[in-house]
């Protein structure tokens, strides 16, 4: 199959080859996803500056596109590759704290969002080749989606991101869909 090469400036978001039409509908969603959360809020937007709401834009965009990329098998060998890459990935994962900031909402609720993600991130990358990481990834995914609706009281599509964003890092991203624990599953 056909795969573009991507290149090294872009590399940490995409990974080194993409297929063309998993590209297209990564790029595509980030931006139809966060135009429609964007136009779902206009309150949280209106008031702030245009460089605030193009900041959250941003971000929002990025959460989004990311909870496909790291689906895709580019992006799912290149960080397969590399713990070190893994971790890095992990540990720069601000973005609900900056959005929250950027868009003048609760810290504190960001906070809790993504202190939770990146300790099932965290357990989920650590279980990496062994056959009990999809069960875990799912069970953090399941409880944090319960949680974060539940007990959190910030606008329906920051509720919305907040939730993607738990997508990204714990089952998207932490998750190996193509390496060891395919191989190990297929020798069983």
């Amino acid at each position: 199959m056909r795969t573009l090469q991507i290149p090294p400036a872009l590399e940490e978001v995409l990974g080194r080859s993409q297929r063309p039409w998993q590209l297209a509908i990564v790029i595509a969603a980030g931006a139809v996803v966060a135009t429609a959360l964007a136009l779902a809020a206009p309150d949280a937007w209106s008031h702030l500056p245009w460089w605030r709401r193009l900041f959250a834009f941003v971000l929002v965009l990025d959460i989004v596109a990311g909870c496909l990329a790291n689906f895709t098998r580019g992006t799912n060998d290149y960080y397969a590759a590399s713990a070190t890459r893994r971790w890095v990935f992990l540990t720069v994962h601000v973005h609900v704290l900056v959005l929250a900031w950027a868009l003048q909402q609760s810290l504190l609720q960001a906070g809790f969002v993504w202190a939770y993600t990146l300790a099932g991130a965290s357990l989920v990358n650590v279980l990496r080749g062994r056959n009990s990481q999809v069960f875990v990834a799912g069970a953090w995914l399941t409880f944090g989606l319960a949680w974060i609706v539940a007990l959190l009281p910030a606008p329906p599509p920051l509720l919305a991101v907040y939730l993607l964003f738990v997508l990204k890092l714990v089952f998207s991203f932490a998750v190996d869909h193509y390496g060891a624990r395919a191989a190990s599953a297929a020798a069983a």
